[in-house]
């Protein structure tokens, strides 16, 4: 992953160059290939530079074009340079790189620029005729884009830790981002822990000048979307949307790195690169995978191997069992900037440095496939309400079977619950409050009353919960989950060389899911049901037609306890007044409590991921002003 860094004085003061250079400099683990600045007059740009397309290789950022009075620094890599090509007369080929197609498309288009661009990226262009600046970032989130607004000056980056150099830039403690964190709110867009520090969320482009800002939403998923197809024909279209997502993102001369985890996802995403390696290269096709000896329950093995089997694949697995969620924690820390959201991130940081230290430049994640082809959430609903019981009973049975579960249980569950109306399932919480996540802040009276946390956490957990099956699809592909998780994975690959990349992230992709009828998204019980019947001959049939997927609680449930017990215990049982500005530490023991002595049988109030939460809170918060790397000199290119 680049990096890119800036500072736009407003008030016309010259920019120090060794300002720029330090801020720029302390990102330096993320650009190994060359470092670069500019500085014109109350603007200058940085960019830390790793080389992952042809294109890339020997390009030089921050660009100054004399011609345009513009200047350019961006992360990104742009899907579609064939298209963009032609409509902006510019050449494609290895010489021309993706910052230049930017650059041409703002001139051409303003800052309408990013609803015509596909792929990843964020990006800054000062233009020095209409002294503006104009920033935008891809429409998922999978690059970063960090900034601070004064009266004064702009400043952004493309990690917190460079702007927490600056002077002007605060690190007061966002009291509500850290209560958010607690509640388990993560899918606010701008927020960051620091009261200062703010994000641009996915799909907003920014354009600032000496008096005023705007920021813009350019991308937004459009509810009405519908597609009607003959069912071959769907078949057909996601097959080639699917193989064109993952051909884009295996643009790259360096190794690339597959996360296999033998789900439909992964698997479909490795089955589908084989195919179009195969036929350009005799290098066999690198995976990583966990492997869970000591959790059984958690372990994959049997179906990676039946992708392993295909032939022309290299495995490289992961002893995963034994990784404590803590696992070099302090060292996560100091790269992520911020508590992160993922419970068992530390499995994925040992993942990234294995790929490391096989040489990976570029991964490719199966990341959320299920949430962009969908499980068909509240399908089973839809069909009684609309008195098509037939339709009904046909999809009971089959996914009662499929599940191996008894068809009334499979009633009561996804069509009679639903179906009790709003009012009488908040009575049923209100009498039941133990199933809330995040009592530890909720209970500390003084900061829930003063940031009104209660309703924070009833308008996040409760309402606006779409009934139709269609609007829970929207709901999901329009959560601001997806840009926390990319954000943290980002920071996990940034520090080990590695650019991430999403096939099922492709807008097109995501797009073309999102307008499918809902009988080609469940049917017969079977959910992702038109991805199933496309990779037919893809996919070995026994991962094609998987009815579930093993999941990773278990390792947080039993290791968190089991490796770190000394650690909680330390924690939970000292004195620390940081930590009890944000929680009610009588609330904390009795879960813990409930946690250490719990039983098979889940118990919300001693939910791991609450004590998970709070340790990962406190540890922040005692070693936050200790991350910022010392500084480096980085090599000018």
């Amino acid at each position: 992953m680049s990096s890119i860094t800036g500072i736009y004085y407003r008030d016309g003061r010259f920019v120090d160059y060794n300002q720029i250079k330090k801020i720029n400099d302390i990102l330096c683990h993320r650009g190994p290939d060359g470092s670069g600045i500019e500085v014109n007059g109350s603007v200058a740009f940085g960019h830390q530079m790793l080389y992952t397309t042809v294109e890339s290789i020997g390009e030089k950022l921050p660009f100054q074009d004399n011609s345009s009075e513009m200047m350019i620094t961006s992360d990104a890599r742009i899907d579609n340079r064939l298209e963009l090509s032609e409509e902006l007369n510019i050449e494609n080929n290895v010489k021309i790189p993706d910052s230049l197609f930017i650059l041409r498309a703002y001139q051409k288009w303003g800052e309408n620029c990013p609803e015509r661009l596909l792929g990843d990226y964020a990006f800054a262009i000062w233009d020095g005729n209409e002294e503006t600046l104009f920033c935008a970032r891809d429409y998922i989130g999978v690059k970063p884009f960090y900034y601070h607004l004064s009266e004064n000056g702009f400043f952004f980056s493309t990690e917190i830790k460079a702007l927490l150099l600056i002077p002007e830039i605060s690190s007061k403690i966002n009291e509500l981002k850290a209560a958010f964190h607690l509640m388990e709110i993560s899918g606010e867009r701008r927020l960051t822990f620091y009261q200062d520090i703010l994000r641009l969320p996915a799909g907003h482009s920014l354009k600032i000048d000496s008096d005023k800002i705007k920021i813009k939403k350019y991308w937004n998923l459009d509810p009405k979307l519908e597609l009607k197809l003959d069912n071959e024909e769907y078949v057909q279209r996601f097959r080639e949307i699917f193989t064109e997502a993952v051909r884009c993102r295996l643009r790259t001369p360096f190794r690339i790195g597959f996360e296999l985890s033998g789900g439909i996802d992964s698997s479909s995403l490795v089955c589908t690169a084989k195919n179009i390696l195969n036929s350009t290269t005799d290098y066999p096709i690198l995976t990583f995978s966990h492997s869970f000896k000591e959790l059984p329950e958690c372990d994959e093995t049997h179906y990676i191997k039946k992708v392993i089997n295909m032939g022309g694949i290299k495995p490289v697995y992961l002893r995963s069992g034994q990784i404590s969620p803590f696992d070099k924690v302090e060292e996560i820390l100091k790269f992520q900037d911020e508590p992160y959201t993922n419970p068992n991130i530390s499995l994925f940081w040992n993942l990234y440095k294995k790929m490391n230290e096989n040489s990976v430049r570029v991964s490719l994640s199966g990341n959320d496939g299920d949430g962009v082809l969908s499980r068909g959430h509240n399908h089973l609903k839809e069909l009684a309400v609309n008195f098509r019981f037939n339709d009904l009973i046909k999809e009971v049975n089959g996914f009662s079977k499929i599940h191996d579960k008894d068809p009334f249980s499979v009633f009561m569950q996804k069509v009679l619950f639903p179906l009790v109306p709003e009012f009488f399932k908040e009575i049923i919480r209100s009498t039941h409050p133990e199933i809330r996540i995040g009592d530890f802040v909720l209970d500390n009276k003084e900061l829930s009353e003063r940031l009104d946390l209660e309703k924070h956490y009833h308008d996040y957990h409760w309402t606006n919960r779409p009934t139709k099956s269609k609007e829970y699809h929207y709901y999901l592909l329009s959560s601001g989950n997806h840009q926390t998780t990319l954000e943290v994975l980002d920071r996990c690959t940034g520090a080990f060389y590695i650019e991430p990349r999403y096939p099922f992230y492709d807008r097109r992709l995501l797009e073309f899911c999102y307008s499918l009828p809902t009988e080609q998204k469940f049917s017969e019980g079977w959910d992702r049901y038109v991805m199933r019947h496309a990779l037919s001959g893809i996919l070995p049939s026994e991962i094609q037609w998987r009815s579930s997927k093993a999941s990773f609680s278990p390792v947080l449930e039993k290791n968190l306890l089991q490796f770190e017990e000394k650690l909680l215990n330390n924690l939970i049982y000292h004195d620390n007044n940081r930590i009890s500005d944000f929680v009610n530490m009588k609330s904390v023991k009795a879960s813990y409590q409930r946690y250490q002595s719990k039983t098979q049988e889940y118990d919300p109030l001693g939910d791991p991921r609450n004590i998970e939460k709070f340790a990962l809170l406190t540890i922040w918060l005692e070693q936050n002003n200790k991350y910022l790397y010392k500084q480096k000199e980085c090599k000018n290119i």
